[in-house]
């Protein structure tokens, strides 16, 4: 199992035992329902109460910096001689600032949902996967088991003491492989009935998986669309600039301010009492100028940096669209053998038990390894859909069924 692979179930199993305490049982089994129940995963929950919180709560800046009240006595005497009220507004480029990061990260968080929830699938049909080859696996050696019993209780054959060694430690080393396979699969299943409770045991005996020539026909159909990790890493650069634009206008946030007064003690008139201030902030100085020249070099490594993310997730999808080919051609290798092998009848070579048990152990050896390269091509065909977004679009699919059916 590759490093990505237990990654993602050591997540899946963290989040399943948080909810394992409160579970319900349900209906039978059904793949649909355990793929549409992510929309309901705990990560991606989060990241719908942020977006709620930006639609709730606006980013834009108010007119007015600040507004200050004063008044002013001349002695210990309680009457106030002077009142004055003063207005400190905001910088118009700082408002505009936040606007645009308001937008920048609205529309980060948007593709960001997408992609992890796009993980999400994945690390679903990716236990969906190794479910499906843990059981197939444990169904190809109890029939390789119920045919050596056969063989062990016939009477027509006589057995020496080495042919009946050889089929005892044969046996005994499917019994161990079968123990430590069922033991693998329901781990799958506690897994699986955690996260999408129900009733019974998963049979996957009769149902129609997506077979290697479907899965080829969908990655050979023509997309324009541009791969939302690339969507996202483009974003995160925009707000990323979007972030330093309104540092900068945040050092410059004091435009100036207006101020009114009433003066008793000044003249006779009430306009002789009234008076106002006017000042106004000039960009002469700036503190805060080496820190953005320091964000500034910094924005620039970290676009460097996007780019070297964005230049190995293009190789990584034509590295795995080759790597698909590459286990298609060996799988078709092996599953002309296994064709070749399996119409073979064993019955034949009863008389042999060591030519049988070579045999037996041949065509179940051929058979896993088909197996094996199917649910490896199978978890490459996922992770390219995971790449080009198709795996979380809209309508939802089923690509473990071969009739590809919507939910």
């Amino acid at each position: 199992m590759s490093r990505i692979t237990e990654s993602l179930l050591k997540k899946l199993l963290f989040k399943v035992l948080i909810l394992s305490y409160s579970v319900p049982l349900t209906g039978q089994f059904s793949v649909e329902d355990f793929l549409s129940s992510s929309l309901s995963d705990p990560e991606l929950r989060s990241m719908a109460e942020q977006q709620a919180y930006l639609k709730d709560n606006s980013f834009s800046s108010p007119i007015l910096r600040e507004v200050d009240t004063r008044i002013r006595t001349n002695d210990l005497d309680t009457s106030p001689e002077d009142y004055r009220l003063r207005l400190g507004f905001m910088n118009p480029l700082q408002r505009g600032a936040n606007s645009s990061y308001y937008r920048s990260f609205s529309a980060y968080l948007d593709i960001k949902q997408v992609n992890m929830f796009s993980e999400v699938m994945f690390s679903r049909y990716e236990l969906l996967s190794r479910h499906i080859e843990t059981s197939q696996t444990r169904a190809l050696h109890i029939r390789d088991q119920q045919r050596l019993e056969e063989l062990m209780e016939s009477e027509t054959i006589s057995f020496g003491v080495e042919d009946m060694l050889d089929m005892d430690r044969t046996r005994l080393k499917l019994e161990l492989r079968l123990e430590r396979l069922a033991g693998t699969q329901a781990q799958y299943e506690f897994l699986i009935k955690q996260q999408t409770p129900f009733s019974g045991q998963i049979d996957w005996e009769d149902y129609e998986l997506i077979t290697p020539q479907t899965m080829r026909e969908i990655l050979n159909s023509k997309t324009d669309s541009i791969s939302p990790l690339i969507v996202e890493l483009m974003r995160d650069k925009e707000l990323r600039q979007s972030e330093l634009v309104v540092e900068q206008a945040q050092s410059r946030r004091n435009l100036g301010f207006f101020q009114t007064e009433y003066d008793i003690d000044r003249g006779n008139e009430f306009q002789e009492h009234m008076g106002f201030q006017v000042g106004v902030n000039l960009p002469i100085t700036n503190p805060d100028k080496l820190e953005h020249h320091y964000d500034r070099i910094n924005l620039m490594e970290d676009e460097s940096k996007i780019e070297k993310e964005k230049k190995e997730i293009e190789n990584n999808s034509y590295l795995l669209r080759s790597e698909f080919n590459n286990t298609l051609s060996r799988y078709t290798t092996v599953a002309e053998k296994v064709s070749a092998f399996g119409n073979s009848d064993l019955s034949l070579f009863m008389e042999d038990t060591d030519v049988f048990i070579k045999m037996m152990e041949y065509r179940s050896e051929l058979s896993e390894m088909k197996i094996s390269l199917y649910h490896d091509l199978l978890s490459t065909f996922l992770k390219i859909l995971t790449y080009n977004g198709k795996i979380a679009s809209i309508p939802r699919v089923n690509y473990l069924s071969d009739d590809l059916n919507i939910y």
